[in-house]
C-alpha cells in the first residue's frame, strides 16, 4: 500500500466530485457501535486536525486497495433496524480477530451515488465497493481473521448487487416484530422512518405511490419492503440465514458465528455476556426493554403478514 496512505482510509467524496477525501485512523480498531462515531473520534487526531487533507481521485482506489492486507467479508449483516444488529456487530468485536465495520458512511455514499446526477455515471459500485470495503477491513493487529459488515437497513434494497460482487459471503438478515420497530422509531427516527431522506426507489415506492401515502405509513411501507425482500432472500440464497429479535442476543450471535465460520472462544463468550446487560448504542447504560406503546394494527397490516410469512418459513426452513 502507498506509504503515505497507510493508516488511512477513504471516507468521503469532496461535494460535487469524484475526488476522495481520506481520513488517518492509524491503527484504530472499529469498535464504536456506529462508524460514525469512529470518524469523529479520529478527526480530533493530529493527522486529521493538521495540514492539508488527502485526496485522490476515486478511480484510484482499487489501485491502491489491491496492495492492501485485508481481511474479506466473513458476513454481511442485513437488518430492518432497531432489531439488535448493532448489538450484534458490538459483541463480534469484542475479539481483536473480528473486525466489525458498522453503517460505514462511505460504502452508503457509493451505493447511493446513482441518484446523484453528477456521481451517476462515474461511480462504478463493482469495482469500487470492494475496493472501498477492502481499505477498511486492513489488517492492524495481525491477528486479524473474519470481517463483519454491518450494512445500513436501506442496503437490503441492493442486496442483489452484494450477492453478484460476494457470490459466497453469507447474508444474515435480521429482524424484529413490526410493532416493536415502528415504536423506537417514534421515539428516535432512523433516516429510513422520514420520507424523502432515503430516495424512494430503494424502497421500491414509485413517486405515485409516494406523493400517495401519509406521513405516517411510510415507515410501515418500508418494513413491509424489508420483510418481503428477507423472505425472497432466503427462500432463493442458501448462504442467508435469518436471525429474528431475541432479549437475550448472545445466541443469536453465536448462530451468526456459526453459519459464518466465525470461531467464539470460551473468553470471547464471557465477554459478549457481560457486554450483553449493556445498551447497544449507549455502551455506559444498562439494557431495559422500552415499556410497549399502542400501535394502530391497521397502519402495519401488510407488515404484520410479511413478517408471519417471514416467520413460517424461518421455523420450516431452520439452518442453524
Amino acid at each position: 500500500m502507498r506509504s503515505e496512505l497507510r493508516g488511512w482510509i477513504p471516507f468521503r467524496l469532496r461535494a460535487g466530485t469524484t475526488d476522495c477525501r481520506w481520513l488517518h485512523v492509524g491503527d484504530t480498531r472499529f469498535t464504536d457501535p456506529f462508524f460514525e462515531e469512529t470518524i469523529a473520534r479520529c478527526m480530533s487526531s493530529p493527522e486529521n486536525s493538521f495540514g492539508p487533507q488527502r485526496f485522490t481521485p476515486l478511480s484510484q482506489l482499487p489501485e491502491i486497495a489491491a496492495e492492501c492486507d485485508a481481511v474479506e467479508p466473513s458476513a454481511f449483516v442485513f437488518h430492518v433496524s432497531r432489531c439488535g444488529s448493532t448489538l450484534v456487530s458490538q459483541l463480534l468485536a469484542l475479539d481483536d480477530s473480528c473486525i466489525t465495520l458498522s453503517e460505514v458512511p462511505f460504502f452508503d455514499q457509493l451505493l447511493r451515488a446513482r441518484f446523484q446526477p453528477a456521481l451517476a455515471e462515474k461511480v462504478n459500485v463493482a469495482t469500487l465497493l470492494p475496493a472501498a470495503i477492502r481499505l477498511h477491513a486492513r489488517k492492524r493487529m495481525g491477528c486479524e481473521r473474519s470481517l463483519v459488515v454491518k450494512l445500513d437497513s436501506w442496503h437490503t434494497g441492493f442486496h442483489a448487487e452484494l450477492r453478484a460482487l460476494y457470490p459466497r459471503t453469507p447474508f444474515i438478515l435480521l429482524y424484529r416484530e413490526p410493532a416493536e420497530v415502528v415504536r423506537s422509531h417514534r421515539r428516535q427516527p432512523g433516516m429510513q422512518a422520514v420520507r424523502g431522506v432515503i430516495e424512494d426507489a430503494v424502497f421500491r415506492i414509485t413517486p405515485e405511490e409516494s406523493a400517495a401515502l401519509h406521513w405516517d405509513e411510510h415507515l410501515p411501507r418500508v418494513l413491509a419492503f424489508y420483510y418481503a425482500t428477507f423472505l425472497a432472500i432466503a427462500r432463493t440464497d442458501p448462504r442467508s440465514l435469518l436471525v429474528p429479535y431475541q432479549p437475550d442476543m448472545v445466541p443469536a450471535v453465536e448462530s451468526i458465528a456459526r453459519f459464518s465460520g466465525i470461531g467464539i472462544s470460551a473468553e470471547h463468550r464471557e465477554k459478549m455476556r457481560a457486554r450483553a446487560a449493556f445498551h447497544a448504542k449507549r455502551p455506559q447504560e444498562n439494557f431495559s426493554e422500552a415499556p410497549p406503546e399502542d400501535v394502530a394494527d391497521d397502519a402495519l397490516r401488510e407488515c404484520i403478514v410479511r413478517y408471519g410469512e417471514l416467520e413460517r418459513f424461518r421455523v420450516s426452513e431452520a439452518r442453524v
